[in-house]
């Protein structure tokens, strides 16, 4: 009888011990998906802003981190528009709107603070891409040497226009991430990129793509797969 107690503690003792030794390893990864509503800021009397659009995919690398770094891929679209600009030494743009189509990757530095609600602040770089930049007003030329016939009628124009591209600036930002399930949270952001690089080759004029955006989205975390691992 003794050795039936004993040989049945040692099967739960083993059982419990390889119990023990196997650990479910888990991956978790998140996603944040955004949409954007974009507001140029260039502080000219010559310049007005213009409303534009966005949208991101961005990968936090720690999940639930007080700081985490954040990449992203995102798509803005941004307008500005010019009541005069230069187009060489006798002739000038004027009324011309500037659309600015980026393909960009933000990096960021993010600071996460709350318990029940979070609230962040992010700051980084980030690098744009030309997809499409289009510029569209009205050419006024003289010809030199200047007399009474040497000014043409004015004439619209339509053109794809080749800016300095990659497009490299600043960013940062304050947002909210509001959980309302264990694996989803709302996110909403407002940033500001600041581009440091000048778009185009004009001794007279200058543009910089600078910004505000307002954002809204959701986060959601998800595990690709499951190990199984013995010690």
């Amino acid at each position: 009888m003794k050795h039936h107690f004993l040989i049945l503690f040692f099967i739960i003792v083993s059982s419990q011990f390889l119990y023990t030794q196997e650990l479910e390893k888990k991956t978790l990864y998140s996603l944040e998906v955004m949409i954007s509503l974009n507001r140029t800021t260039v502080a000219d009397e010559n310049t007005h802003n213009r409303f534009g659009f966005g949208a991101g995919l961005y990968y936090p690398f720690f999940d639930q981190k007080r700081c985490n770094l954040v990449v992203g891929l995102e798509y803005n679209k941004n307008n500005m528009f010019f009541e005069y600009i230069s187009a060489g030494k006798y002739s000038t743009k004027y009324n011309t709107t500037y659309n600015i189509n980026n393909i960009g990757i933000p990096v960021c530095f993010r600071v996460n603070m709350g318990k029940k609600v979070f609230f962040f602040v992010e700051a980084g770089t980030f690098v744009d891409f030309a997809i499409s930049r289009r510029e569209k007003g009205m050419y006024h030329i003289i010809y030199f040497p200047y007399t009474t016939n040497s000014e043409m009628p004015d004439r619209p124009f339509d053109n794809k226009i080749s800016f300095r591209t990659p497009d490299f600036g600043l960013q940062g930002g304050i947002g909210l991430r509001i959980p309302i399930h264990q694996k989803y949270e709302i996110l909403i952001k407002g940033d500001y990129k600041w581009c440091i690089t000048n778009l185009i080759n004009n001794y007279y004029d200058s543009i910089r793509n600078k910004y505000w955006r307002f954002s809204v989205g959701f986060k959601t975390s998800f595990n690709l797969k499951k190990k199984k691992i013995y010690a």
